[in-house]
């Protein structure tokens, strides 16, 4: 029986969000030009435009929005600034008609606690933020603990591509996209590579990890990516990590599948693990009066978890859940691509649409049941009422469970995904399995379940020992100059491991006494440091 697990929820959000020490310029926007509680800042505006401004071009700016407003600004524009960061706490920007709400070229680019909604935009890429970049070197862009709702692109030409929420330039550039939710947003029209995040960047990174993504909707002709399409990239590695891809679909119908995820352009590397990927429309049945055909078409819209193109790019698809779209990776018939899948639990219509044979029953750790054996063309509502019947066996939930800030769907104690994954999988050097799931659930004992949600028992087992959400009675835990310091607080020997907030293992190391760790080597942000205390765990979160 697996140890029950403690888990950091929804605090691990306010952590990440919480205002940081102050920088070298801070300003704050209120619309009726008060002072912020609590905060020194060095000047306050009744815009948030204003206040980018102001902003110098070549030292760091952090903004800082009221808490609680709603901002109503289009087109707020900033170029030449070397870095700014915009933090809110509940705090929204709702889009104005035939806006965005932001476009910038600056070399970096932070937001946090953000909900961005009411966009309707028609003329362009990146309907919510148009992320250019600086041309000849390399950008960051960071967004962390938003929400991305109710926003619409409708396009007006056909060389407009994607990307409702977020669109990329095609500089340099390193993306990460974390804590995030994309709810009801919809691109439609022309194009679709990428619907709610069309990314364009060449020579980096791009992360999508702890997000999840409901109930978007993309129009594509062909192919592309419901959720996220990678353009013309190259040379980007990519990582999508502990993600819930839910009842994302297309508006009409195309050729093929359409995958959540769309890896297209030269030399790109994906790591595509412990994700969730759950469709289930028929409730959208128009009822009597149509064919089966009809029916399908109207309701089913033929999704996918990834569709991988050509070009020398390499798909990792390894822990992840499909279940209820017609397939689950797709390929084209070529063989200028790689594909590794391990450890991958598929509940689909047919097992693949064109040739990503690695994907096999039985095979490397996978699970692949399908309501017919074959790709013999388009699906039929019998295909779909037996899919329906394969997907109970699953043990995931139909439904998101909203107890934390990014909603997922939980797997009960008789899933077949429990300790099915695998707890290492290396690319390089690196483990690239998440120590930690969606809501921050440490991954222990070894045991790793499929997808983005860890099972963790209600009643713990026997020998489970001390649990307790912070492990402050076990270590102190302080910063001093440039080292942080992790003192021992029992009589015992303690057992520490150090995760980063995209639950990636950094490093694990026994504690006698006294540890000291130098601080320019750790990430920056939220990390959980799990501390092992005999037979019990605990955590302690740290932010540098």
């Amino acid at each position: 029986m697996k140890k029950a697990t403690l888990w950091a929820g929804a605090a691990i959000v306010a952590a990440l969000c919480s205002f940081p020490a102050k920088a070298d310029k801070a300003y704050y926007v209120d619309p009726d030009g008060n002072q912020p509680e609590g905060l020194t800042v060095d000047a306050v505006y009744k815009t948030v435009q204003s206040a980018v401004n102001a902003a110098p071009t070549d030292e760091p700016t952090t903004i800082y929005l009221k808490p609680g407003h709603t901002f109503s600004e289009g087109d707020v524009l900033f170029e030449q600034r070397a870095d700014i960061t915009i933090i809110g706490n509940n705090t929204t920007l709702q889009g104005v008609k035939n806006k965005r709400i932001l476009r910038t070229s600056t070399a970096r680019l932070v937001l946090k606690g953000i909900t961005f909604t009411g966009v309707d935009y028609t003329y362009g890429s990146g309907g919510v933020l148009y992320f250019m970049g600086v041309a000849g070197a390399s950008s960051e862009l960071v967004v962390d603990s938003c929400v991305f709702a109710d926003n619409t692109v409708s396009g007006n030409s056909e060389y407009i591509i994607g990307g409702t929420a977020i669109a990329t330039g095609a500089n340099d550039m390193n993306v990460t996209i974390k804590n995030t939710v994309f709810r009801n947003n919809t691109y439609g029209k022309f194009g679709g590579e990428g619907g709610m995040l069309l990314h364009q960047g060449k020579n980096g990174k791009l992360e999508v990890l702890n997000c999840t993504f409901d109930n978007n909707r993309l129009t594509s002709a062909t192919d592309g990516g419901i959720a996220v399409g990678m353009s013309n990239c190259a040379n980007v590695q990519a990582r999508f990590v502990n993600n819930t891809f839910f009842n994302n679909t297309v508006s009409n119908i195309p050729r093929g599948s359409v995958g959540n995820i769309f890896i297209h352009g030269t030399n790109n590397t994906a790591d595509v693990v412990n994700n969730t990927f759950y469709f289930d429309r028929r409730e959208e049945d128009p009822g009597e009066g149509t064919s089966d055909q009809e029916r399908m078409k109207a309701v089913y819209k033929r999704t996918a978890a990834v569709n991988v193109n050509d070009g020398g790019n390499t798909l990792n698809f390894v822990n992840n859940v499909v279940t209820g779209t017609r397939s689950a990776v797709i390929s084209a018939a070529t063989t200028g691509r790689t594909i590794n899948c391990h450890n991958n639990y598929c509940v689909t219509i047919e097992p693949h649409a064109n040739t990503a044979t690695n994907l096999v029953d039985g095979q490397q750790g996978n699970v692949v049941v399908t309501a017919r054996p074959e790709n013999v063309g388009d699906p039929f509502i019998a295909d779909i009422e037996a899919l329906n019947g394969l997907m109970a066996g699953v043990g995931i939930a139909s439904t998101l469970t909203t107890d934390n800030f990014v909603p997922y769907l939980a797997i009960d104690a008789t899933s077949p995904l429990r300790n099915a994954g695998t707890a290492e999988y290396l690319v390089g050097e690196a483990n690239v399995v998440p120590a930690a799931d969606i809501r921050g659930v440490l991954r222990n004992d070894g045991s790793v379940d499929i997808g983005a949600y860890e099972y963790v028992s209600e009643t713990p087992g026997p020998g489970t020992g001390i649990q307790t959400l912070q492990a402050d009675a076990w270590v102190s835990v302080y910063t001093q100059a440039d080292r942080v310091v992790i003192e021992n607080c029992t009589d015992a020997d303690l057992a520490l491991t150090l995760v980063g907030a995209d639950g990636r293992r950094i490093a694990a190391m026994p504690l006698q006494r006294t540890l000291s760790l130098d601080r320019a080597a750790l990430p920056q942000g939220l990390l959980l440091l799990m501390v092992q205390h005999g037979d019990g765990c605990a955590i302690e979160k740290i932010v540098l």
